[in-house]
């Protein structure tokens, strides 16, 4: 299973992310993370849901 999350020029702003700490011009617009990190905290949700039984839909 494969999620590609693209990101455009207006989803990205340069920034320090609030997560891991370190500044970025790959801070995700509304999320105040970089791309790296919302990506690692979706994996994250995804891989819970599939422990706990629930069905992950793309």
């Amino acid at each position: 299973m494969e999620k590609i999350t693209t990101y455009g020029p207006f989803d990205l702003t340069h920034g320090k992310c609030k997560c891991c700490g370190e500044t970025s011009s790959e801070i995700v617009i509304g999320e105040n993370m970089c791309a790296d990190c919302v990506q690692m905290i979706e994996f994250e949700e995804m891989c819970m849901k599939m422990m706990e039984g629930g069905k992950y839909e793309i």
